[in-house]
């Protein structure tokens, strides 16, 4: 286990604590939006079960940390420049990857990383915004 894992694991049970408190405003917003997009397309599995099937992360704490899943279901949390241009469908480079979300009106949507299609998204309505 590396220290970043473990970091990665705090960040995302305080976020976790706060964003179903009364102090979810204390997380900025474009995290926040980015943690109601995460919650809203990932694994249904994984969400019921309460644990990735993959990795065995506790959810949904695994999608308040600003890592990215084992299984490729979202990308890195993002800064606000680069979420705003993830919303407009534009490309953006996180790390050594290059994520891309095309609607397809506003019920469906697809997640590409590297140019691959990873994931596929109902209602995607429902995901833009939280507040």
């Amino acid at each position: 286990m590396k220290i970043s894992d473990i970091i990665n694991y705090m960040v995302g049970n305080l976020r976790y604590r706060l964003y179903f408190s009364k102090f979810k405003w204390v997380i900025r917003k474009n995290i926040r939006d980015q943690i109601h997009y995460r919650i809203a397309t990932m694994n249904q599995e994984c969400y019921s079960q309460g644990s990735c099937v993959e990795c065995g992360c506790s959810t949904p704490a695994m999608q308040m940390s600003s890592k990215t899943c084992d299984r490729d279901c979202y990308p890195p949390l993002m800064n606000k420049e680069l979420w705003e241009r993830f919303k407009s469908n534009l490309s953006v480079k996180v790390g050594d990857d290059r994520w891309r979300l095309l609607t397809a009106g506003k019920k469906q949507a697809y997640l590409y990383k590297n140019g691959e299609d990873v994931n596929s998204i109902k209602n995607i309505n429902k995901v833009f915004y939280e507040d």
